[in-house]
């Protein structure tokens, strides 16, 4: 009886992580949506309730904070710059915020459970909200700008631009692909669920290409490159890509597949870079300038004002910066750049190195009656799991969780590796997507950007499976 009721316990508690995950998720998206924009405020107060009911528990277990500690250097970076900021009250400002970030995020991603199909429940919502309110924006034509509105260039929807539709997404979009990558190999998937996350993912593409982001698109490409390569292998993905480049130039000598490939990619400039080789050339002449230390986090070369997009903060104007690498040398100088980096490159570092560990040590397979074989952790059989389970869960040490044949079956352990195996690959995929996005984007040094908390939460979970 303890037991089972330990286990009710134990659901209940990863359930009400996921749904608190899931609204702040929401929350956050939100931000990027005219007229309801205020409500991604909301996330301060539950954020703080987190980290504080965090720091109660982890303060009783003596245990120390994980993945923080990997921006510290960067942190205290960005705080030392206050002294010789340009503007020293924003860059404080931005400094303490971009703190609660990613302690924020750290306290959100440890309500996860260690499972593919957690990291899934939680974008899941936010994914069918956004998806169905912009096909609705689209097919109602409301707002009235929802074209006409941003740079006119594309769809736009309910949000404040068409860049922020093509960011939001790629990022569902990827998010949806790598769900029918699980489902594909989920014994027992029902045709209603397969066909609706099939449906979801088409949609997302659709709007993705509506909004004629051109960093977006990019983006998602280079997701399906990098996770094709973890998951289909180098060989089978550049094959694809090859077929897919011979026949997108057969297709572009038609006129009106040329004509859109021509509008995708120069959206009616001269160049390809078009109004961005303006805001490009005023952060690399920022960039100089900033030199090793920078000018300050979160400021803008006051010397660079006219002719270039911006807004004003506090009366103050704070210029588009285009790439978050630019940006960051002219925040913070050569050694900001690295220290912002330096998480990603240890945390990539370590996947490669558990990765290598995992292919020194295969799953072992124990058949019940016919002896033993293994199963590596790059074949197909690394999505039979049980759904829910996180690593280290059974019955009891060792416990063996039978799979849909009778020869064989997986310990407990053995199940939840290799489903975080899977969403090892999702991450690194992602995240390097983001990084390339953001050198178009900029987010990656805007404190109050959609993207950045959602990158803050992805390398969160990637240093809990990783560390």
């Amino acid at each position: 009886m303890s037991i089972r009721l330990f286990q009710k316990i134990k659901i209940y508690k990863q359930n009400f992580g996921i749904a608190i995950t899931a609204i702040v998720i929401l929350l956050i998206v939100v931000k990027g949506f005219e007229f309801v924009n205020p409500i991604y405020y909301l996330i301060i107060p539950i954020l703080l309730v987190n980290i504080l009911s965090e720091a109660i528990v982890s303060g009783k277990s003596n245990s120390k904070l994980g993945f923080t500690i990997y921006f510290l250097p960067f942190i205290l970076w960005i705080l030392l710059s206050s002294f010789w900021s340009v503007h020293p009250e924003i860059t404080f400002k931005r400094s303490i915020y971009f703190i609660f970030l990613v302690i924020g995020m750290e306290s959100i991603s440890n309500l996860i459970p260690n499972n593919v199909n957690a990291l899934e429940k939680v974008f899941l919502p936010a994914a069918i909200i956004v998806i169905a309110i912009s096909i609705l924006s689209l097919i109602a034509g409301f707002p009235t700008d929802y074209w006409s509105g941003g740079n006119g260039l594309g769809l736009k929807g309910f949000t404040t631009h068409q860049n922020m539709l093509g960011s939001l997404m790629y990022f569902f979009t990827s998010i949806m692909t790598y769900r029918l990558y699980n489902l594909y190999y989920e014994k027992g998937v029902t045709n209603r669920v397969l066909w609706f996350s099939v449906g979801l993912n088409i949609a997302a593409l659709f709007l993705l290409i509506l909004s004629f982001s051109r960093s977006a698109i990019l983006a998602y490409i280079i997701f399906l490159i990098v996770f094709g390569m973890f998951t289909a292998g180098t060989k089978k993905t550049v094959g694809l890509i090859t077929l897919l480049i011979i026949v997108l130039l057969i297709f572009s000598r038609v006129e009106l597949t040329n004509k859109f490939i021509n509008y995708t990619i120069y959206k009616g400039s001269d160049n390809i870079l078009g109004s961005r080789s303006v805001m490009y050339k005023a952060s690399l002449s920022a960039a100089k300038n900033g030199g090793l230390i920078g000018m300050g986090y979160g400021v803008s070369e006051p010397g660079i004002i006219k002719g270039v997009p911006g807004n004003e903060v506090d009366g103050i104007f704070i210029r588009e910066k285009g790439s978050t690498v630019l940006g960051l040398i002219e925040e913070a100088g050569f050694i900001g750049l690295v220290l912002f980096y330096l998480p990603v490159g240890i945390l990539f570092f370590k996947a490669v190195r558990s990765k290598k560990e995992d292919t020194s040590t295969p799953l072992s397979v124990t058949g019940a009656s016919t002896g033993s074989a293994s199963l590596s952790a790059g074949e197909k059989g690394e999505m039979s799991k049980v759904r829910g389970m996180k690593v280290g869960e059974g019955p009891s040490t060792g416990s063996a969780v039978r799979l849909n044949s009778p020869q064989t079956s997986l310990t407990a352990d053995q199940l939840g590796m290799s489903s975080l195996r899977s969403e090892k690959k999702f991450l690194i995929a992602i995240i390097i997507a983001m990084i390339v996005h953001s050198q178009f984007e900029a987010w990656g040094i805007g404190v109050g950007s959609v993207l950045l908390p959602l990158y803050l939460l992805f390398l969160a979970r990637l240093f809990d499976i990783v560390k």
